[in-house]
């Protein structure tokens, strides 16, 4: 069963389409009792991370998140909110602490926000998520080439290159992945990207039947 956060992000709906497709039990996780008998976690978003941040800890699901012992994957906002503070808005705020890092705002004279198909550049020392998703660059898996995903962003994620598993340029180079052990986030939208993002949602709920 995956557990769905739901604190008003927009994309709750899009995400739950695309695991229909998949045909994955799924469930909205509105407080933090829900989060007790799932299986995964993701974290959807669509806005701005203080009012998302306002929201979560509102349901009480900021402390549960911070301590859930379950896979937990972040999309857009839901993975700008898994590093430790934001300053869209143009303050400082807090967010989950997950994953070292800052939220900040993409540095380019082009137009925010960032929207579109962009290529993703596989990174580090492999990504589960993007195995057995065929390689621009004609290898067998993501990992020997890229591939496009779409975005939807005016914020960046700025981190330690361990962390990075997926680069993205739009004006600057930015994570367009991220991973600290069972912790995982796309700054794209899977749930929007055809086949490809399809088999990064089927990755993380189904990792054992991953290739």
């Amino acid at each position: 069963m995956i557990g769905i956060v739901d604190y008003g992000a927009g994309n709750l709906r899009s995400v739950e389409f695309a695991l229909d497709e998949l045909r994955v039990d799924h469930r909205r996780v509105s407080g933090p009792d829900g989060l007790a008998d799932v299986d995964r976690v993701i974290l959807p978003g669509v806005g701005a991370a203080e009012s998302a941040m306002r929201e979560l800890r509102r349901r009480d699901l900021v402390q549960a998140l911070r301590e859930t012992r379950r896979p937990l994957l972040g999309i857009c906002l839901g993975m700008q909110l898994l590093v430790e503070s934001s300053d869209e808005g143009g303050e400082e705020v807090r967010c989950l602490g997950l994953i070292p890092g800052r939220t900040r705002r993409i540095d380019t004279d082009a137009p925010l926000p960032h929207i579109g198909w962009n290529r993703i550049e596989p990174a580090g020392d492999g990504e589960p998520l993007f195995r057995g998703i065929p390689g621009e660059d004609g290898g067998d898996d993501a990992e020997d080439g890229g591939f496009h995903c779409y975005f939807l962003h005016g914020h960046r994620v700025r981190c330690d290159e361990r962390y990075v598993r997926g680069r993205a340029e739009y004006g600057e180079r930015f994570p367009a992945a991220i991973r600290d052990g069972r912790v995982a986030g796309l700054q794209f939208h899977p749930e929007k990207s055809g086949p490809v993002g399809l088999r990064m949602l089927s990755n993380f709920c189904h990792p054992k039947e991953t290739p």
